[in-house]
């Protein structure tokens, strides 16, 4: 029943162009192929012309958790969703109830105040539904491209090294967070990440918060590591690293029962 619900509001969404492009989350035609498609060929583009990118990988602190119900259904209408359909999502959406299991002892029920939960089949497409406004307000700003995936967002800014002014993408960074502040939709800089791609800016600082976004040559970005000269060989070492100790781990596990077979035979 779920999955047809979010199949109707995926294609009334879709069909009226609710959701921007640089969404590529659960959406038909995109995935994070198509986005780290798209995001490598701008960044290659950008170094190729000898200039400056600097990509703001974003946290965004238990964002499905942390969106008030007023939010939520708000832009629902926003949406154009209304009637029986709108009543319908309104009851999943405030009618949720949960509570904590540890071993074999539970908590109390409780009522869910926020959040559009976890783990339900319509709760990623609830989430981005209030997430285009983040797309909408960065849309003001025309220094900038953004490139989102549920709650993944990164922000880049390209720049010949004479024409740096880190004012412009640090006065987007501000007011991004004071805007996601409003809205219920925290940013964690110590978890945010700076990677410097093309020619080397040593002087480009960002901050969220008054707290300097650490700069790495290595992130993680839609579950591939990559690295700030666009090589994918971090990726590849922990691919290879993971799979020998796998392979390690499995042939212990074969040792070990193997003698002790031969122990419970010998006995």
């Amino acid at each position: 029943m779920e999955r047809v619900i979010k199949e109707e509001l995926v294609h009334h969404l879709e069909k009226i162009k609710f959701l921007p492009k640089e969404q590529f989350g659960f959406r038909h035609g995109k995935s994070t192929t198509t986005q780290m498609i798209i995001f490598q060929e701008h960044i290659v583009k950008e170094v190729s012309a000898g200039k400056t990118i600097d990509v703001i990988y974003m946290d965004m602190e238990k964002a499905f958790d942390l969106l008030t119900f007023q939010e939520i259904i708000s832009k629902l209408k926003k949406a154009k969703v209304s009637g029986k359909f709108l009543k319908l999502l309104t009851i999943f959406i405030t009618q949720r109830k949960f509570l904590v299991k540890v071993n074999k002892s539970k908590s109390q029920t409780t009522d869910s105040t926020s959040g559009v939960g976890q783990g339900f089949v319509l709760s990623a497409i609830l989430f981005i539904i209030v997430f285009t406004q983040i797309s909408e307000h960065l849309n003001l700003f025309k220094d900038i491209l953004h490139f989102i995936f549920a709650d993944d967002l990164k922000l880049v800014i390209s720049y010949y090294i004479n024409e740096f002014d880190p004012a412009i993408l640090q006065n987007i960074l501000n007011e991004l967070f004071t805007f996601c502040s409003e809205k219920s939709i925290t940013i964690n800089p110590t978890k945010s990440v700076h990677v410097q791609y093309g020619y080397p800016n040593p002087n480009a600082k960002y901050f969220i918060n008054n707290a300097e976004i650490e700069r790495k040559e290595v992130t993680r970005d839609l579950g591939i590591y990559i690295k700030n000269d666009l090589t994918m060989s971090h990726h590849i070492d922990m691919i290879y690293s993971s799979t020998n100790s796998k392979i390690l781990s499995t042939t212990f596990i074969t040792l070990f029962n193997a003698n002790a077979g031969e122990k419970k035979t010998h006995h």
